[in-house]
């Protein structure tokens, strides 16, 4: 009984870190026929993703520095003004973390985007890094979520004056089984088979 107990707490404990990953949105094999679609869906590790460009007439950006934007407004490789980028997911996904690039601190002011999960009413503001200067770096930021979802959506403001403030998506860090009903279901299947192992020794 105290082996079977030992692997129930062992399971439990494993469950959640295993299925953690990170998806390169610059690796070509994988995003490269995305460019210049008005929607781009493929499958990573089983999970299901749909990129897809916004407003009408807009297409996907993609490269393999930067990864997705947008082709509409001014800037043709980042999101931008109108401009939104829908990521969907085949099902709910604990989101870790989202990686940005393109967006710098350029000309004495740091550029600025919104990400909102769903469909959030508010979106979380993001600020360009102080040691991302343009012309030096590539502009990446990693963004900590630690929130589940199964849309992400993407915008910038573009022009303020003379600023613009744009960015583009790398990747994100997410973790596709729901480990909660996942942990519950492993535990409660083991509970099963300790039970039935009692009650045969009590026969």
């Amino acid at each position: 009984m105290k082996k079977i107990c030992l692997i129930i707490v062992i399971c439990l404990f494993l469950a959640p870190a295993a299925f953690a990953s990170y998806i390169d949105f610059r690796e070509e094999s994988v995003f490269g026929d995305a460019l210049g679609k008005t929607c781009f869906a493929t499958t990573v590790d089983g999970l299901d993703l749909i990129f897809k460009p916004y407003p009408s007439g807009a297409t996907l950006w993609w490269d393999d520095q930067d990864g997705f934007g947008v082709q509409f407004d001014y800037e043709q490789d980042e999101i931008e003004g109108d401009e939104l980028l829908k990521l969907r997911f085949s099902m709910e996904v604990y989101v870790e973390e989202i990686h940005i690039t393109d967006l710098f601190n350029e000309w004495g002011y740091q550029e600025f985007g919104a990400y909102r999960l769903d469909n959030e009413p508010l979106w979380n503001p993001f600020f360009a890094a102080e040691d991302q200067l343009i012309g030096q770096t590539n502009g990446e930021l990693t963004l900590l979520v630690g929130e589940w979802a199964q849309l992400i959506t993407f915008w910038a403001p573009g022009k303020i004056g003379f600023q613009n403030h744009d960015f583009a998506v790398a990747g994100v860090d997410v973790d596709p089984i729901p480990i909660p009903g996942s942990v519950f279901l492993l535990g409660s299947g083991l509970l099963v088979l300790l039970r039935f192992s009692r009650k045969r020794r009590n026969l």
